[in-house]
């Protein structure tokens, strides 16, 4: 899930980036260099259009949480029969 996803790369910050700590906990460390790319690419368009980077404190995942929701909600659907799916938003099957 994507907050265990997050929790791990923040591990792997507090770790200094770290091969050894990836090792440790069976994690591919170039999976977590390539997360550590597309986030500076982020920052980089995000700085480019002048939006202020806000962190959430440890522990306060309702953000994140909420965020993740809203970016989904585009996709929901509910079952109209067999293999078929009504998108929630729109109405179209």
């Amino acid at each position: 899930d994507h907050l265990t996803l997050l929790n791990v790369y923040k591990q792997w910050e507090r770790h200094a980036h770290a091969a050894s700590w990836c090792t440790e906990h069976f994690v591919h460390a170039k999976a977590l260099r390539k997360a550590r790319e597309v986030r500076e690419q982020l920052l980089d368009i995000m700085r480019q259009q002048h939006i202020v980077l806000t962190a959430c404190a440890d522990g306060a995942w309702d953000v994140v949480r909420k965020a993740i929701c809203s970016s989904y909600f585009v996709n929901a659907a509910k079952i109209k029969g067999i293999g078929e799916y009504v998108n929630m938003l729109t109405g179209i099957a």
